[in-house]
């Protein structure tokens, strides 16, 4: 979420609106609506989506989000949009660095989730940067990738909490 506005039209009765430029695949969008009746009363609505793929293709939606700040145990988590039969070629598009120089790995949660940590926590105040290369990728017979995305985020300070089971 880049916080930028989109350009786009509104119909002349009011009732829809049309981005002038095809919207980005996997991207979540705010929606902000201002309207006001003959009377002068104004209301404000806000709403959020996330666009989606076609059937051939396959995008990952992550987190953490473009920009936050995130505890030392938050793993890079992309959850694709179809299952994954490549893992290999889709693991080595995804580059996960973090300015603490840890080594990073990668661990598949089935065909569609495929996480990314250090083998500890993260260094706290550590930045950490996502570049995802999957566009053309193919994931399985037939569904290609169709997104590249760099996002950034910031470890925060280091606060562990740990659980006694036994009491």
């Amino acid at each position: 979420e880049n916080k930028k506005p989109v350009e786009g039209t509104l119909a002349a009765d009011g009732s829809s609106w049309k981005p002038k430029k095809q919207l980005e695949r996997s991207t979540k969008y705010t929606i902000t609506a201002h309207a006001a009746d003959s009377e002068g009363r104004k209301a404000v609505e806000h709403s959020t989506f996330t666009t989606v793929s076609p059937k051939n293709s396959f995008i990952g939606n992550y987190t953490p989000e473009d920009g936050s700040t995130v505890g030392v145990g938050m793993p890079v988590s992309v959850n694709f949009d179809k299952p994954v039969k490549n893992k290999k070629d889709v693991q080595s598009a995804i580059k996960v660095a973090s300015s603490s120089n840890q080594e990073i790995v990668g661990h598949w949660f089935g065909d569609q989730r495929l996480d990314f940590r250090p083998k500890d926590y993260w260094k706290p105040n550590s930045k950490v940067s996502v570049d995802m290369k999957l566009d053309g990728v193919e994931a399985a017979p037939g569904v290609k990738g169709v997104q590249n995305k760099k996002v950034n985020f910031q470890i925060g300070r280091s606060q562990v909490s740990t659980v006694d089971a036994k009491t």
